[in-house]
């Protein structure tokens, strides 16, 4: 490979900006819209959605989940999981994958393809609806053109419910893992981090506050994130969070600067179904559309 495509190595610089900055970004990418929404955050919350932390997954019958993000440059993440229960436990298989589309090399004028897939399988277990523990380990393998890499990555988290389940605590260490193959000789590093958070619902605030703090174990990088979660009668949601790295995407243009990596999200339940959609603004890259539906 020689001169590729500009738009994709700017698209890849600014999601490593944004999500982490190691091999294998992908698996920063959320799994749903309702996560996408959160900034992938929320290790403290207990949803019927599967999000990075594995022990935040509550849920009262079998469900099976069907999401799409769109990124910039025609990027596009697919997400299929189902999640069943099993005694008194909580379990979940999931498959991920992403297409980065037609590439060109500019020296040769040929064309070729990028992609990753990840497929996921997990469990959580709860005592006395009080603490939960959750794990899950995973397959990931990524080609471009005629090469690729491959690897194993695991997750593990805690979840505890306080003061009368209005204030929850969590922490997750998310993409432990190893690379089987690797592009080049050397192996490179997975985007490792630690997760802590809590969430909390105000007494009189109609919206539960998830603040998360993000320490990456491979290199020097530490995210503060914040979200808020409104739902309106059981039937309606809306979301919003950011992130503290978010000046690194200004322009300094402050109509355009004022919304860079924020994300929103709109939730609605319909009979057993649950659509939720969410936006994302990446400053100069452009926005992140998602959408998922859960059965």
């Amino acid at each position: 490979m020689t001169l590729i495509k500009v738009n994709f190595f700017i698209i890849l610089f600014l999601l490593q900006i944004i999500f982490c900055e190691s091999t294998y970004n992908a698996l920063e990418l959320s799994s749903n819209a309702t996560s996408h929404s959160l900034h992938n955050g929320a290790v403290a919350s207990k949803t019927k959605y599967l999000n990075v932390n594995p022990a935040s997954i509550f849920i009262e019958h079998n469900q099976f989940e069907i999401s799409q993000l769109l990124l910039p440059s025609d990027i596009l993440s697919s997400n299929v999981s189902y999640t069943w229960m099993h005694k008194k436990m909580i379990n979940f298989f999931k498959i991920n994958s992403v297409n980065y589309g037609k590439l060109k090399d500019d020296f040769n004028k040929t064309e070729f393809k990028a992609n990753d897939i990840f497929f996921e399988i997990g469990q959580k277990i709860e005592y006395k609806e009080l603490i939960s523990f959750g794990y899950s380990i995973g397959y990931l393998n990524s080609s471009i053109d005629q090469y690729s890499s491959s690897g194993i990555f695991s997750n593990i988290g805690l979840r505890m419910d306080v003061f009368n389940k209005r204030l929850s605590i969590g922490a997750t260490l998310n993409n432990i893992g190893f690379q089987l193959r690797s592009y080049i000789k050397n192996n490179e590093f997975l985007p490792t981090s630690m997760r802590y958070g809590i969430s909390f619902k105000p007494l009189y605030f109609p919206a539960y506050v998830y603040i998360d703090f993000i320490k990456y174990i491979n290199y020097e990088n530490t995210k503060l994130q914040i979200g808020l979660d409104f739902n309106i009668k059981n039937q309606f949601n809306f979301r919003i969070s950011t992130i503290n790295n978010r000046h690194d995407l200004n322009t300094n243009q402050y109509y355009k600067d004022i919304f860079n990596n924020f994300s929103f999200g709109l939730g609605l339940k319909i009979k057993n179904k649950n659509i939720n959609l969410s936006l994302q603004n990446m400053g100069p890259a452009g926005l992140v559309y998602g959408f998922s539906i859960l059965l």
